[in-house]
């Protein structure tokens, strides 16, 4: 259908990266956002459901033989081991395997070799972290194919990662750490949001929704949104001067300019901003997640110390995030006795 079609209550705009954005408004309600292109089948799609509520006819799906990926996977689905999961991780697990299957859908489960799956894994060379996190996935597959003996191993198991270019997300230095708070003195959203996650080290997922609910005798009570891990977190000096000087909101410490609570990538969008105005580039909320764990390696807060602030699921996690920390650490040490 051509674009020049007129539909009625669509507004555009396009947003800092130059990619137009396409919503329905309907007087007295929030904004639907809609998939584009305009005219597109997406668009139409979604147009029709948000004006009316209806669909659009889906065509059946295949039929799915019982040896295949994709019926081994239907059969996680239905899983005790995946239902027990929290919501985001299993909304990841989902993504990360549709696209899985949409390629290797038809392999015979029973059948699939190690070499088998490491030249799956090599599919993703160009993105070392996809091919980790889809090793990662399948491995929780087969783990639950052994346990119920539809195959008596796991041919996940031994095939080793792929090295990343980058390392990851990148940690904030002190110097940027200074830099950003110089620009967003305390008293501003953008510090609070800044202590926030600084201070407790936990994800922008998390980070939206805490607020006074969550305080307790100078303490933070919450479930991990990822994990679902029950968390106790103090609230540091540092973090009670900057939420008391505020701007808070009602519910949520983080609230919008229109008074509403951040969505996680609405969250992560402003932070985004609130970093380019300090001077700063390719700097993230997630990094600072990093830098938490670094600063209390620093004080030579031991791994289990330092996973119980974060909530990170495996030592090995945090140990990764604090290398570099901990051999300064050692370092110093070193300095200190030969200063004697």
């Amino acid at each position: 259908m051509p674009s020049s079609v007129n539909f009625s209550g669509i507004q555009r705009y396009k947003d800092r990266h130059g990619r137009e954005r396409l919503y329905y408004r309907q007087p007295g309600k929030k904004l639907t956002p809609l998939r584009g292109p305009l005219g597109s089948p997406e668009f139409l799609e979604d147009y029709l459901k948000a004006t009316t509520g209806a669909t659009i006819a889906k065509p059946l799906p295949r039929t799915v033989s019982r040896g295949s990926m994709t019926w081994l996977v239907n059969q996680y689905y239905e899983s005790g081991s995946f239902k027990a999961l929290a919501d985001i991780t299993r909304r990841n697990r989902k993504n990360i395997l549709r696209r899985f299957l949409e390629k290797y859908g038809d392999l015979p489960f029973e059948s699939l070799k190690p070499a088998q799956v490491r030249k799956i894994r090599d599919q993703y060379a160009e993105k070392p972290e996809a091919a980790n996190n889809l090793m990662k996935t399948l491995a929780q597959v087969f783990k639950f194919a052994k346990e119920y003996e539809l195959r008596e191993d796991n041919p996940v198991t031994g095939i080793g990662k792929l090295k990343t270019r980058t390392g990851g997300i990148a940690s904030w230095s002190e110097k940027e750490i200074r830099q950003f708070e110089e620009y967003h003195p305390v008293g501003t959203r953008a510090r609070v949001a800044f202590g926030l996650l600084l201070y407790t080290g936990q994800r922008r997922g998390d980070i939206v929704r805490l607020g006074r609910q969550h305080e307790d005798d100078g303490w933070l009570y919450f479930k991990q949104q990822k994990t679902g891990a029950e968390m106790a977190i103090p609230i540091f000096h540092e973090l009670r001067e900057i939420l008391d000087a505020g701007p808070v909101g009602d519910l949520t410490y983080l609230v919008t300019d229109f008074g509403k609570p951040y969505t996680a990538n609405g969250f992560g969008n402003k932070f985004r901003d609130w970093v380019e105005e300090a001077g700063l580039k390719g700097k993230s909320a997630h990094g600072l997640r990093k830098s938490a764990a670094q600063r209390l390696a620093l004080k030579s807060h031991s791994t289990n110390e330092i996973a119980a602030i974060g909530g990170w699921e495996t030592l090995s996690e945090v140990q990764r995030y604090t290398k570099g920390a901990n051999r300064r650490v050692l370092a110093q040490k070193v300095k200190d006795r030969e200063d004697e």
